[in-house]
């Protein structure tokens, strides 16, 4: 039996094991991005459910407040005004703002549960 040079045939041989896990990886990958995408989607879906349903929510809210209500929440959390401040433009004392926001927020609060 003629003895052959083993470098050739170790290199061929470990090189063919490395391209073989490679494409068992590549398929594993694939197959996971998948998966990742298919939930990443039904999870987007339900966010625009549940985004759609709060905006519907925050809506209703608004159509029952008063427009000093709605004046309010503006003052408060879109201007992102002080208490102090909003007396100024409501005319009204501060334990009369700490009041009607009070009663604001339990309103909102009441929409947005049901």
């Amino acid at each position: 039996m003629e003895k052959g040079n083993f470098t050739p045939f170790a290199y061929g041989s470990i090189r063919g094991a490395m391209l073989d896990e490679l494409k068992k990886k590549n398929i594993v990958d694939s197959n996971t991005t998948q998966m990742d995408n298919e939930a990443l989607e039904e999870l987007l879906k339900v966010a625009d459910t549940v985004e759609s349903e709060w905006s519907e929510a925050v809506d209703e809210a608004f159509e029952q407040m008063t427009a000093a209500d709605r004046n309010l929440v503006h003052w408060l959390f879109v201007e992102e005004l002080s208490l102090s401040e909003c007396t100024k433009r409501a005319a009204i004392s501060l334990p009369g703002i700490k009041k009607h926001r009070q009663k604001m927020i339990a309103k909102l609060r009441e929409v947005m549960v049901k």
